[in-house]
C-alpha cells in the first residue's frame, strides 16, 4: 500500500484481495448457458468444455467464505414475453448474438435460468438478479456491497467479453478495485475469452484461480 495525497491505495494484488474488504462475484454460471440442454448448447457452443472452468469456480467460493470473505452470484434474467426487453435488447441478442426473436435465454422460474449447483452455490449466498450485461445496471449490488464494506470485487463467470467485462467496467466506475479470474472465466468461441481478458488486463489486474487461492489461502 502507498499513501497519496492521504489517500491509501493498494498496490499488490494480495492487499486489494484481502478477504475482509473483497467480494467474489459469480456471473451468469446458469443452465442456459452452461448447461448440456441450455440454449447455448443448442446453438452449437461447446459448453461440455466448461467443467475445469466450473471447479475452480467452485474452489474460490469454497475459498472465500473460508477466508472470510463475501460471495454473490449474478443471474441472468428475462421475463417471459420480452417484458424486460427493449427494442434494442432485442435487436442485439436476435441478430447479434443469434438467439433469433423466438427465443431468449435465462426466462425467470426455468430450468434455464437457475445458478448451476457446480459452482457451489450455497442457501445463505447472496443472489443478485439482473436484466442487462452490467450486474450493477439497474441492480442493487453497489447497495449490498457497500453495506458489506467491500472494496474489491472478484469477476468470473461467463461470458468474459459479455457480462464480465460490464460488470468490471461498472465496478471501476463506481471505485471499486476489479480483479478478473482469467481461467474461471469463459466465452465462445475461445478466442472472444481471450481478447477481452487482454483488453482487461491494461486497466485491471487478471490473475489465474491458483494464485489467488494460493493468497487467501496464506491469508487464511
Amino acid at each position: 500500500m502507498t499513501i497519496v495525497d492521504g489517500i491509501e491505495v493498494f498496490t499488490d494484488v494480495a492487499d486489494i484481495v484481502r478477504p475482509a474488504h473483497t467480494a467474489l462475484v459469480v456471473i451468469d454460471v446458469q443452465h442456459d448457458f452452461c448447461s448440456p440442454g441450455g440454449i447455448y448448447a443448442q446453438m452449437g457452443r461447446p459448453v461440455e468444455t466448461l467443467a475445469p472452468t466450473l471447479q475452480r469456480m467452485r474452489s474460490l467460493s469454497q475459498s472465500a467464505r473460508a477466508s472470510g470473505g463475501h460471495v454473490i452470484y449474478l443471474q441472468n434474467t428475462n421475463l417471459p414475453a420480452h417484458k424486460s426487453t427493449s427494442a434494442p435488447c432485442i435487436r442485439y441478442r436476435s441478430l447479434k448474438r443469434g438467439y433469433g426473436y423466438d427465443h431468449e435465454p435465462t426466462i425467470v422460474g426455468t430450468w434455464g435460468w437457475q445458478v448451476l449447483p457446480e459452482v457451489g452455490i450455497q442457501p445463505d449466498d447472496l443472489v443478485v438478479t439482473k436484466h442487462r450485461s452490467s450486474g450493477f445496471a439497474g441492480t442493487d449490488l453497489n447497495q449490498l456491497l457497500r453495506l458489506r464494506k467491500v472494496q474489491s470485487v472478484v469477476l468470473c463467470g461467463v461470458t468474459t467479453d459479455g457480462c464480465v467485462e460490464s460488470t468490471a467496467r461498472a465496478a471501476e466506475a463506481l471505485d471499486y478495485y476489479v480483479v478478473v479470474v482469467s481461467d474461471a472465466c469463459a466465452a465462445f468461441p475461445e478466442h472472444r475469452h481471450e481478447e477481452s481478458l487482454n483488453c482487461m488486463r491494461y486497466r485491471y489486474d487478471v490473475v489465474s484461480a491458483e494464485d489467488l487461492l494460493r493468497i487467501w489461502r496464506d491469508t487464511g
